[in-house]
């Protein structure tokens, strides 16, 4: 049976399959856990990606799907303890009882060849004896029964064994493939969540940054209008200043307008012509 489980061990294509015993070969029982933690870590895994695996799997767990190919215990699983516990095995023919009913049986037979042996020396007939209705036959024949009977009921044992080892066999194999590829997918999932946290925190720290130059590019703009508008504003104060003295007092003095000046102004500053009511 062995054999044949081996076989289909191969055909699933996840390498050999080791059979272990139930007595624990954990040299590190009895050392520091997280020394025994950073030993079990898979080859090739860095300290970062084995902690986020611990936050889901045990360090045991971790050794187990990613320490080896696939451990099959042939006397440990649900079906085969559900199937033992709900099947009563075959129990053989007792050999003790059968040589006693065997034994009782020929000593019957003897007495019985005793008695006609008597009879008939007393001249009596004797019918002749048919070995197969002997009791010794009828014994045997019985016991042939009991014993066909129990090679029956034990073959079918024997089936539903290998039928829940078969199962366990399966289910342990799917099992190990689901956790390692949800392992696979926890260390996935994980790095993702890293690389976009990472690439949030750079976009708001760009953002921030350019946020401030905005800001500060903003203020220079304010600054800049503020100090336009006032030298705007004293322009305005001087050019207003210098037209009402460009015309005095026309009338009473016999000062006429400078007309040049007025137009220079005029030409040099398009809002002048605004001073106008």
């Amino acid at each position: 049976m062995a054999s044949i489980i081996e076989e289909l061990m191969k055909s699933m294509g996840d390498g050999d399959y080791t059979p272990v015993s139930n007595e624990s070969e954990n040299p590190n029982e009895n050392k520091d856990a997280s020394i025994v933690e950073r030993k079990g870590k898979p080859a090739g895994w860095t300290d970062d990606q084995y902690d986020k695996v611990l936050e889901y799997y045990a360090p045991e767990a971790i050794s187990k799907y990613f320490g080896g190919d696939y451990q099959y215990n042939p006397n440990e699983g649900p079906f085969l303890q559900s199937f033992i516990d709900s099947t009563k095995k075959p129990e053989p023919v007792d050999e003790k009882q059968a040589r006693r009913a065997r034994l009782a049986a020929g000593i019957g037979d003897s007495l019985g060849m005793i008695v006609q042996m008597i009879a008939a020396s007393r001249g009596a007939h004797i019918q002749e004896r048919d070995a197969s209705k002997s009791a010794l036959a009828g014994v045997n024949a019985e016991e042939e029964k009991l014993r066909n009977l129990y090679m029956q009921q034990d073959n079918d044992y024997q089936q539903g064994l290998y039928g829940a080892r078969a199962k366990d066999l399966m289910k342990g194999l799917e099992d190990h493939k689901y956790n390692r590829q949800n392992i696979y997918n926890i260390l996935a999932s994980k790095e993702k969540m890293d690389t976009d946290e990472r690439q949030l925190a750079e976009r708001n720290a760009q953002w921030e940054k350019d946020f401030e130059l905005r800001v500060k590019d903003f203020e220079l703009r304010v600054k800049n209008f503020e100090a336009t508008e006032k030298e705007r504003d004293d322009t305005r104060k001087d050019r207003k200043a210098a037209l009402a003295a460009s015309r005095g007092n026309a009338g009473g003095d016999g000062q006429k307008l400078d007309y040049n000046k007025i137009a220079a102004m005029a030409y040099s500053d398009p809002n002048f012509m605004k001073l106008f009511p």
